[in-house]
């Protein structure tokens, strides 16, 4: 890590500081004599810089305060500072013993660590990526290597520097009932990040190791694809849905503007294309139907801006599947099930609030589970 230097008026001013990012892409190649397109990974870095910026520059936004104790020798709750900038909204990173200060954080960025929290991921296994050089004989077909750059120096759009205080880039907070956990002391109402991808949402403190109570990522993704979200007035207005460890204060007059629905449909579509990516890296899918499919694991393709836009890629989904043969539909029931459950839960929340939305509902009755269970 290191600090860039700006000169103004002959006066120098550091405002930016140097990291070093990581980033995996993919290609496919054709090796010589052979016909089959094969696919390998590659592992790169590229230099961006985080902005570095007054406490006097921002406007506080929201205040959270947890009474979960991260350290049992002091038990003392501790918050989190949510701060608008730019016109986005920004949340303190809580530092900790096992990462004391900004240095230690872009350390850990720099070996490869939070990438996914980052909005930069790593697309494959830390095994699979290739350290062999390439053969100059080799096809080169398709390369993300372009693509995945850019995504690295999008840190600079997703962390500041708030005087010596870490912010990463998020949305509002929404309250999400976690009831996917098997663990009871999960199961309780949490305080989500809406996250730097909308549908994606992150805990309060999103870099690990989480206090042992906290919910795991997928917990509060399946959460929030389930229909178990809700906006912040919505909290008040819920039975049963208020949360004995999490307190919210609204410290601007800003309107909230976070559709909760339409955060579950993202979510929804974000939680389709993991498990489609899941089921084509499984390697049980016959390789046309693999190839098929691929294209709904793509979240970037999801640039769905509405919630009838949502759940019409999902519908789309579900009638895509209804189409397959029953072999290849029998491999695709349960991701084909989820689509179906997210459009009727979708369909039904619209109802309850009196929403009149231009989306067909889609409903399960006893044909539909029969059919389903007979693929």
């Amino acid at each position: 890590m290191q600090q860039a230097e700006r000169k103004e008026s002959g006066v120098a001013e550091f405002d930016e500081v140097a990291v070093r990012v990581p980033y995996t892409y993919s290609e496919d190649y054709v090796p010589r004599r052979c016909r089959n397109v094969r696919t390998r990974w590659y592992s790169d870095r590229t230099t961006s810089t985080v902005r570095v910026i007054s406490s006097s520059e921002v406007e506080p936004a929201f205040r959270i305060t947890s009474r979960r104790f991260r350290q049992y020798r002091d038990r003392q709750p501790w918050r989190v500072d949510v701060f608008r900038f730019d016109g986005q909204l920004w949340w303190e990173v809580p530092f900790s013993p096992w990462m004391p200060d900004k240095e230690s954080f872009f350390l850990r960025v720099e070996q490869g660590q939070w990438l996914d929290q980052l909005a930069i991921g790593r697309p494959c296994d830390a095994r699979e990526i290739n350290q062999i050089e390439r053969a100059p004989t080799d096809q080169i077909l398709v390369s993300t290597e372009q693509s995945m750059e850019r995504r690295a120096h999008g840190i600079r759009n997703n962390l500041l520097v708030i005087d010596d205080q870490l912010a990463i880039r998020g949305g509002e907070p929404l309250w999400i009932r976690n009831r996917s956990s098997d663990n009871p002391y999960r199961r309780m109402v949490e305080v989500v990040n809406s996250g730097i991808e909308f549908g994606k949402p992150a805990h309060v403190d999103p870099f690990p190791p989480f206090h042992w109570d906290d919910p795991h990522h997928q917990e509060l993704q399946a959460a929030a694809a389930d229909g178990f979200v809700f906006s912040l007035p919505m909290h008040t207005r819920r039975r049963g849905s208020w949360s004995p460890i999490w307190t919210v204060n609204k410290l601007s007059d800003d309107p909230l503007q976070v559709d909760h629905i339409h955060f579950q449909a993202k979510a929804g579509l974000r939680q389709l294309a993991h498990d489609v990516d899941r089921l084509i890296r499984s390697k049980k899918l016959p390789k046309d139907l693999a190839n098929s499919v691929g294209r709904f694991a793509n979240t970037e393709s999801y640039v769905a801006t509405t919630i009838e836009e949502c759940v019409s890629d999902l519908s789309d989904f579900a009638n895509w599947c209804e189409q397959l043969a029953p072999g290849d539909g029998r491999r695709l029931a349960e991701v084909h099930s989820f689509a179906r459950r997210l459009v009727a839960s979708i369909s039904r929340r619209c109802r309850s609030e009196g929403r009149n939305l231009s989306f067909n509902a889609c409903y399960f009755d006893e044909i539909d589970e029969q059919a389903i269970s007979g693929l």
